[in-house]
């Protein structure tokens, strides 16, 4: 697959799932844990599913420069809700 069909495939993707339920009812909810680090304190959020799949591995979702945004959410409550 050339890069010309990965990239639209990547974003229609990613509008696939914006577009699903902008705000999910049923969406995992996130925990909150406290985190101190060489920079201070900050809140480590937490995405467990409520029924983890065992075949399936542990994701780790990290955001970019511009921070945890709306759409971090709902990444993350969509994987959670899948099981991972």
């Amino acid at each position: 697959m050339t890069r010309r069909l990965i990239v639209p495939a990547a974003i229609a993707l990613t509008m696939s799932l914006v577009a699903v339920d902008p705000d999910p009812a049923g969406a995992a909810a996130a925990k909150s844990f406290p985190v101190k680090t060489s920079r201070g304190e900050f809140q480590l959020l937490v995405f467990a599913p409520d029924h983890p799949a065992a075949d399936r591995p542990l994701v780790l979702l990290i955001s970019g420069e511009g921070g945890w945004r709306r759409f971090d959410d709902l990444l993350a409550g969509f994987l959670a809700e899948a099981g991972y």
